[in-house]
């Protein structure tokens, strides 16, 4: 590991409650205004508050509808991070590649449509389907650790690109609704009735959203004259 290497982040990509595109969510956040959470629409979600900002419907072209909502997220927010960092399958192939993926519940759709079926699928394949899908060969890793996966994703990329194992990493993170992980934080009183608050003084608990944000990372370069890179550092 050689700590004295730079990572960038060369390209970046989002998808919120706010809309489909890293702009749509840079837009929100600098209006600063306030956003009331949905109402989840699962029929078995009994509970006091089925609170969740959910991403809207992203039944878009292009899209493989017979993916889960997780892993089509991602594969939205990593087209864009990776045609912001102007890279092609061409240039992907071209070098050592991997993808990070950061998850709380993985593809929760699996296991909870409906009651569960009878067989139980694993859910943290979302970095495999990624990596599948731009056909990479490289390291495929799904890291879940609650709410700090995406963060540990990124951490890792970076070890990754660093440890000289990888050139360029596809990292970030994905997740739909849960219905077991919005039980949990209702039993535990840890949901706010009213909307996601966290810097106000009356601040009742969390909000859930649906939230997928990637980085495109690489070791620095010479930058051409179009390049845009953004140099990272770990650690809080």
């Amino acid at each position: 590991m050689n700590a004295e290497v730079e990572v960038v982040v060369t390209g970046v990509g989002a998808v919120t409650c706010h809309g489909v595109g890293a702009g749509e969510l840079w837009r929100a956040m600098t209006a600063a205004g306030t956003r009331l959470p949905d109402r989840s629409a699962d029929p078995l979600a009994l509970m006091d508050l089925p609170l969740i900002n959910l991403v809207p419907d992203l039944d878009l072209p292009g899209l493989d509808l017979r993916s889960e909502r997780a892993t089509r997220f991602a594969s939205l927010a990593a087209a864009e991070a990776l045609a912001d960092a102007g890279l092609d399958a061409g240039a992907l192939d071209a070098v050592r590649s991997a993808v990070v993926l950061g998850s709380c519940m993985g593809e929760p759709g699996v296991n909870e449509r409906g009651r569960g079926g009878q067989r139980w699928e694993p859910p943290f394949r979302l970095a495999s389907a990624l990596a599948d899908e731009l056909g990479l060969f490289g390291t495929a890793l799904d890291v879940a650790n609650a709410c700090a996966a995406g963060g540990y994703a990124l951490g890792v990329a970076m070890d990754l690109v660093r440890a000289g194992e990888a050139d360029v990493v596809i990292a970030g993170g994905s997740d739909a609704c849960s219905r077991v992980a919005l039980g949990c934080c209702n039993r535990l009183g840890a949901v706010d009735p009213e909307r996601c608050r966290p810097f106000e003084s009356d601040r009742a608990g969390t909000v859930f959203a649906g939230v997928r944000a990637w980085w495109s990372w690489s070791r620095r370069r010479t930058p051409g004259p179009a390049e845009r890179s953004t140099p990272v550092t770990d650690g809080c």
